[in-house]
Parts: C-alpha cells; sequence; structure tokens
C-alpha cells in the first residue's frame, strides 16, 4: 500500500516502490493488443489480473499509461513516452533468462556420442575424461560401434552426434571435418615385408589380407584404391571390428590395412605399422550431425572441444 504523501513524484518513491517484470510484460501486451482481453490471453493470466497490474503500474508511476473507453485502449501520452523504454526492459529481462538457461544447460546435461572402437580407445575416452574435468555435472556418453553404423545412429537420433570416418554425402547428415590421418599396412613381425619402413600398394598384391566389411568406409577407400590402381587384393578374411583385423595379423594370419592410429590403443599386439605409399591414401575424420536439428548447449560444447583435440592430436 503507497503510503506517501500526496504531491510526491514517482521518482521520489523509488527507494520504496518497485517495478515488476509482470507489470512491465502487462504494459506491453496491452500495448500491443490494444485490447484486454486478447493481451491477458497472451500472457495466460486472467484478466482481472491484468488489471490488477497494469494499476499497480500506474499507481507506482503516477500517472495513466492508457486512455480507456468502453470500445477501445490506446496508449496515453504519457504511455507513449514509456513503451520504448519498457520494451526494451522487457527484451533484455528475456535476453537474461535465454543466456541463464543456456549457461544452465552447458553446465549440466548429457551428450551421447558414437564412435569406433578404435577412434574410442585411441581418442574419445581420454577427450570425455578431460571434459567431465572441466564440466563436472555433464556426462559424457560413449556408444562405440561399428563404423558402417554411425550414420544410422545419427539419423535415428539415439546420439547427438558421431565421430566417423567421412561418408557420401546425404541431405540429412551434415559432416564436418575435425582431423585427418593415413593407411598404413599392419603385418606379422616375422612377415617378409617387416623390414620395409615404407610399403607400396603393389606390394600387397598376392598377400593374404583381413579386410573390414562392406559398407565400411575404411574399406570403401582400401577397394577404391585397389581399383585405380588395377591391384587384385586376397580378401582372405573379412571382420567387422578393426581390434580383430589387428590381433589376426598379430597371429599371423594375414596383413590388414586400417588407419595409422588403429594400434595406439594396445601395445600388447607385436605386428608391425608401416607407412602404406604409392599412393598414400588419407582418411578425413568428420563429426556427423543431423540437418535441421540443432544440439544442446552441452552437446554443442562437446562437439568443439573434440574437433580441437582431434585437430591437436592428429
Amino acid at each position: 500500500l503507497d503510503r506517501s504523501p500526496r504531491g510526491e513524484s514517482a521518482a521520489d518513491r523509488t527507494g520504496t516502490l518497485k517495478i515488476t517484470t509482470k507489470q512491465i510484460a502487462g504494459f506491453v501486451a496491452i500495448a500491443d493488443q490494444e485490447n484486454f482481453t486478447r493481451a491477458a490471453r497472451q500472457l495466460n493470466i486472467s484478466q482481472p489480473s491484468l488489471s490488477g497490474l497494469v494499476s499497480d503500474l500506474e499507481a507506482t508511476l503516477g500517472a495513466s499509461l492508457f486512455d480507456r473507453t468502453t470500445r477501445e485502449v490506446t496508449l496515453s501520452t504519457f504511455g507513449r513516452h514509456l513503451l520504448p523504454i519498457a520494451r526494451r526492459i522487457h527484451g533484455d529481462i528475456d535476453l537474461m533468462l535465454s543466456t541463464s538457461q543456456n549457461m544452465t544447460g552447458l553446465l549440466q546435461g548429457q551428450v551421447r556420442t558414437a564412435c569406433s572402437t578404435i577412434i574410442a580407445t585411441t581418442h574419445l575416452v581420454r577427450i570425455a575424461a578431460e571434459f567431465e574435468a572441466l564440466f563436472p555435472n555433464i556426462r559424457a556418453h560413449i556408444i562405440d560401434s561399428v563404423e558402417q553404423s554411425l550414420v544410422d545412429l545419427v539419423r535415428r537420433e539415439e546420439v547427438d552426434f558421431a565421430i566417423a570416418t567421412e561418408v557420401d554425402p546425404e541431405p540429412r547428415i551434415v559432416q564436418t571435418r575435425i582431423a585427418e590421418d593415413r593407411l598404413a599396412v599392419y603385418v606379422p613381425a616375422d612377415h617378409t615385408l617387416s623390414d620395409q619402413d615404407d610399403i607400396p600398394w603393389k606390394s600387397l598384391e598376392g598377400e593374404p589380407l583381413v579386410m573390414l566389411v562392406k559398407g565400411n568406409p575404411i574399406r570403401k577407400l582400401v577397394d577404391q584404391t585397389s581399383a585405380r590402381l588395377g591391384l587384385w587384393l586376397t580378401n582372405q578374411h573379412e571382420v567387422s571390428f578393426a581390434s580383430t583385423a589387428l590381433a589376426m595379423a598379430d597371429r599371423g594370419l594375414a596383413l590388414t590395412i586400417l588407419p595409422a592410429n588403429a594400434q595406439e590403443a594396445n601395445t600388447t599386439y607385436v605386428c608391425l605399422k608401416k607407412r602404406l605409399v604409392q599412393p598414400i591414401v588419407r582418411r578425413r575424420i568428420v563429426t556427423l550431425t543431423l540437418a535441421r536439428r540443432s544440439l544442446s548447449p552441452a552437446a554443442s560444447e562437446f562437439q568443439r572441444y573434440c574437433a580441437k583435440k582431434f585437430s591437436e592430436n592428429t
């Protein structure tokens, strides 16, 4: 209740009277709608409540904001002068709320990222641990899978994004390049090629190979390169996981062609990584996201963090 002396201005009373955000929102809504009923509906409050808000605001300011008749509501001269200020305050409050919500969303939440087992063990586990140390209330979940399933996981929205070998373009998937590495050949320690640092692709002709299954983007790179060179590679075994291919090479069953970082996660293998040359074949590593779907603040931050770390370490 305003118990200030009569004739005291609103400026004199600012120390004891307060203007609320609801009052400002009500003022702006009525000015926009030029109707109390429509404005109340817009704000999802009753018309009497809205009338009370505006009456309290007018009492605080010491003047009428609107000229009212039985048929219409129009801004008073006083109201026209104050409306731009009210709009600016209302906009600033909305900005503050949205910024706060984004920050809160970043400080807590969950992120689901899919990748191959090789990328998981060589990069993503370490990156996720570092990220969770920076943002303790965010959980970075890793879904490891075969490469050929990563696009489907993104399509079905089972993950926020995937980290994968570059795939064929499609409208629903956005690919963002974050790093690049090269293909290498892994040979048994006692193989005749084991004493060579660089092995030309043509040297693999006639050698037994363990290949990743068709549909795997790394297998596609191998097939495209051999076709371009006119090579007939001996596909003696096919497996789904790079770790299985490495184990078979380690046991001397066959050679295998994989990314150069494939052996980093498991130092127990004694098979030897050799540079594959003539030509050097590079693999692009990308993030896969769903087109026209925004990531949450937490997922967006983790995607940026992954891109930064991959560019530093590949």
